[in-house]
């Protein structure tokens, strides 16, 4: 067993996708205050003890999405229709194409967007101009981008991995990013 490597990456295969059901026996191997990460030093461990650690084959969907460039990624593959098993974070049943866009319930489109994809209740004003943008629910954008992440407060370029703080005295909410994830 090894963790995902850069050098597989895009091949077919079995992974860990993070959903880890464990026993309190294995969690005692666990030590206290250390950095320890279930896939890298755990399974490794267990394995060696000989201990039996048993997995649940998915024929599904599935990309990590611990960095930006993959976040940003994995929205626009099931925005184009990648078989994800159902979420809860921007994509509603409810949502509706808008010019190639999804846009979710209660959002508002004053402004144009372009193969975006649209939180639930996010506002885009008349002023603002987006294409190929993420912009989190409950938020509002007024200014124009393209490829970014957009919420209340940063935009961030997932392919220049840049974070652009729009309010340096409560710039918290870039938090929300990756804490309203739930795929």
């Amino acid at each position: 067993m090894r963790e995902k490597l850069p050098e597989n990456r895009g091949r077919r295969g079995r992974a860990s996708t993070g959903t880890y059901i464990v026993s309190s026996r294995a969690l005692s191997y666990v030590p206290e205050r250390v950095p320890f990460d279930f896939a890298r030093d755990l399974f490794p461990y267990l394995l060696r003890l000989g201990k039996r650690i048993c997995e649940f084959p998915s024929r599904g969907y599935w990309k990590d999405i611990g960095s930006l460039p993959d976040y940003f990624a994995a929205n626009f593959d099931m925005k184009n229709g990648a078989p994800f098993p159902a979420a809860g974070h921007i994509f509603r049943p409810h949502s509706r194409p808008v010019n190639g866009s999804l846009v979710a319930e209660g959002a508002k489109i004053r402004g144009r967007v372009r193969n975006c994809i649209i939180g639930e209740c996010a506002v885009v004003e008349s002023t603002a101009r987006l294409e190929s943008c993420i912009v989190l629910p409950g938020e509002t954008v007024s200014v124009s981008a393209c490829g970014c992440i957009i919420g209340r407060d940063f935009s961030a370029d997932p392919l220049l991995s840049g974070v652009n703080l729009r309010n340096v005295d409560n710039s918290s909410n870039i938090f929300h990013l990756f804490a309203s994830i739930d795929l």
